[in-house]
């Protein structure tokens, strides 16, 4: 209820009548479920009554909605445009590896990171895919290392809409949350582990120095431990299955 402005000696001042009507306005606005607010007496804890069946209406009223989450927008961002698009207010997700705007956020700011409404988020999808893992030399220290990779049995490229088999995914600078997830036990493939790494680009890195193992020194040349990789053909390599489809961008390679 709110406070009314009476005619006679007892009226109150207009200014404190209007505070009192605020407050009362404030209180009602945070009261809790089907009750009023109890006194408050600072020796008890305060209990608030619960709403009843027989209230809907009055429940409907007093409820707080929770904020919704607002759908993310991707963005399709080249690793050298990474410091724009940064200052232009997009967020990153670290599991994908991404760039991303609130789905009320799309402006013309963005338009050039938005991409084709039927423009696929990621060049490369599969649902046989694998990490391959193998031993290595460090580069630097020359201690002997695990180095992965992504292999697929089959797969598509997005862009063109073609499909692929057996192949090996190098450059890889983004990937879905599905896979972000699985190959995170990996925990030195990545980025920015040291500023030698190519910018943008997930990388092998020396768990006892840090170098990176820049992916041409493992993918393209005869010897390269992923080399014309083949699973009929294995090796020394290592293969784990991924699970569910997933999708990533970088460079693919196929068996020679």
């Amino acid at each position: 209820m709110g406070i009314t402005f009476c005619e006679n000696e007892e009226e109150l001042p207009r200014e404190q009548a209007l505070a009192l009507n605020n407050e009362a306005i404030r209180q009602a606005a945070v009261r809790p479920l089907g009750g009023e607010t109890p006194p408050a007496d600072p020796s008890k804890p305060v209990e608030w009554p619960t709403a009843t069946q027989d209230e809907p209406e009055r429940e409907k009223r007093g409820s707080i909605v929770p904020a919704v989450l607002m759908e993310r927008i991707y963005l399709f961002v080249p690793p050298e445009e990474y410091a724009e698009v940064e200052a232009s207010g997009a967020c990153w997700d670290d599991a994908s590896k991404r760039w991303y705007i609130d789905g009320d956020g799309a402006s013309a700011a963005y338009s050039r990171w938005l991409g084709d409404e039927e423009e696929p988020g990621f060049g490369i999808a599969s649902e046989e895919a694998f990490v391959a893992s193998a031993q290595t030399s460090c580069v630097r220290c020359r201690e002997s290392i695990e180095v992965i990779c992504i292999y697929c049995e089959s797969g598509t490229d997005c862009e063109l809409g073609e499909p692929l088999r057996q192949f090996t995914v190098s450059n890889v600078w983004a990937m879905d949350g599905a896979l972000a997830a699985q190959i995170a036990r990996w925990r030195f493939y990545g980025r920015g582990l040291e500023s030698s790494s190519e910018e943008g680009c997930f990388t092998n890195h020396c768990p006892h120095c840090g170098a990176a193992q820049e992916d041409y020194l493992l993918h393209a040349e005869p010897g390269d431990v992923f080399f014309g990789l083949s699973r009929a053909d294995p090796g020394p390599v290592e293969f784990t299955q991924l699970e569910g489809r997933v999708e990533v961008s970088g460079d693919y390679s196929f068996e020679v």
